[in-house]
């Protein structure tokens, strides 16, 4: 639905129980984060995230496939984690969207959540997902689910995680059923979606180990700010690193050594 008036345009878009404004300004992509329980399986919680001005580059660079000349320094640079290999406009075909990091500076107590602003180029306090001794790293299939690795001491900080799947594309009415490849020749009146998905895990291991180690047991694990981030490979892990997306919500406790959750992230195009 759009709605004129003399202040501007906006959108409406409903989703199941939400219904979302989106102003015409250019700091908004629409992106819908459902939050489960990991052990339950139960939905807890639906965010919705911001675009910010590295992921707006990103998106513009790769829709002219030109690299920007912009300034900012890359998450990469700023963690110093393959900060020398430059995001060449040859590296641009080679970068996408790859997984997540997460903060724990997104609110205040009690519970106050800090807002999200476009000029913002990370979470909120970044942490390691994980923490392992330098004798004793994760297993070669642990490994493959990590990013951004760096020695810290005589440990590796594990910054980044990938997506649990791969991203998936999808064209669905507003009913939740499938469009078809001939939607133009049809009469339908049902709204059309169209959008990516992507499912990652903030797992039973993750957070506890730096937690532990910094403040003696995981008493206060949390979490409450996380971003999608994009890069490009090299060698085994990622480089030019930007986050894309940022989402600040209240604290989500890992008190225990099992809990998890799990995200199923839609990013629409509309």
């Amino acid at each position: 639905m759009f709605c004129s008036d003399k202040f501007g345009l906006r959108d409406e878009l409903s989703l199941n129980d939400i219904v979302i404004y989106l102003k015409k300004n250019p700091n908004k992509m629409l992106g819908v984060v459902d939050v489960y329980n990991g052990i339950t399986g139960n939905k807890i919680f639906t965010f919705t995230n911001d675009i910010i001005i590295p992921g707006a580059t990103y998106i513009v660079e790769k829709f002219f496939n030109k690299r920007s000349t912009f300034g900012m320094t890359t998450l990469s640079q700023d963690l110093l984690i393959k900060e020398s290999v430059i995001p060449t406009q040859e590296k641009l075909k080679d970068e996408f969207v790859f997984g997540f990091v997460v903060g724990i500076g997104g609110s205040e107590p009690p519970d106050l959540v800090k807002a999200v602003k476009f000029k913002d180029k990370n979470v909120e306090t970044i942490v390691p997902l994980r923490v392992v001794p330098t004798t004793a790293d994760l297993s070669a299939e642990d490994q493959a689910k990590y990013a951004l690795k760096k020695t810290v001491g005589s440990n590796y900080y594990y910054y980044g995680k990938r997506f649990d799947t791969d991203i998936v594309i999808r064209h669905l009415f507003t009913d939740g059923t499938e469009i078809p490849p001939n939607i133009n020749e049809t009469d339908t009146n049902l709204g059309l979606l169209v959008f990516g998905e992507a499912v990652f895990t903030i797992s039973k291991y993750d957070l506890r180990e730096y937690f532990t180690n910094t403040y003696g047991s995981i008493d206060a694990c949390r979490f409450n700010s996380f971003g999608l981030v994009t890069g490009f490979l090299d060698g085994t892990d990622f480089a030019g690193v930007r986050v894309a997306t940022k989402v600040n919500m209240t604290n989500m406790y890992l008190r225990d050594s099992e809990s998890f959750y799990r995200y199923v992230y839609k990013v629409y195009s509309i």
